[in-house]
């Protein structure tokens, strides 16, 4: 079951997967924390890390504000112990420029018509690209997709398969 969303949620989709999450959410599907895979540059990324170093050293002090994306909810994150998990800009380059390609989602599904046409969708394992059957929790079935692609204009293109591809089998189509 969908959650009450804020009504700021809507900005803090991807663009990518706006109508996948749309396309689930009025179904009363709900779904996972997200990211369409992005396709930024080194230099893209040293505002980043100036700012998630800031941010660090915020919420060892005085803390810092932040909300619940899905009900606007306000906390304030503090903790003397935080560490951001790079020693430097090179490393954080390192591991986050190399994955942030990595589209993802994930989406709980009860209803048992829809888990047996969303499981013929299942694929070969793949490291990058997948569609998957991950687990449950509470008798909801988690699927998750998995999209890396070369550029963001065909990553786009990949996510719009797998809303038509979804959209089909709850049509009950495959």
């Amino acid at each position: 079951m969908v959650p009450n969303l804020s009504p700021d949620f809507d900005k803090t989709v991807d663009p990518a997967l706006q109508p996948l999450v749309d396309y689930l959410h009025l179904r009363r599907i709900s779904t996972t924390p997200s990211c369409e895979g992005h396709f930024s540059s080194v230099e893209e990324f040293e505002p980043i890390w100036k700012k998630i170093s800031s941010d660090s050293e915020v919420i060892r002090t005085r803390g810092l504000p932040v909300s619940d994306v899905e009900t606007g909810e306000k906390f304030l994150f503090k903790n003397k112990d935080y560490r951001i998990p790079w020693e430097n800009y090179e490393s954080f380059w390192e591991e986050a420029g190399t994955s942030q390609s990595q589209g993802y989602i994930g989406f709980y599904v009860r209803d048992t018509d829809y888990v047996r046409s969303l499981r013929h969708l299942i694929t070969e394992p793949s490291l990058y690209n997948y569609f998957r059957e991950s687990g449950s929790v509470d008798k909801h079935i988690l699927f998750t997709i998995g999209v890396r692609k070369t550029n963001s204009e065909d990553q786009s293109k990949e996510w719009n398969k797998w809303l038509v591809a979804i959209q089909q089998a709850f049509l009950g189509v495959y």
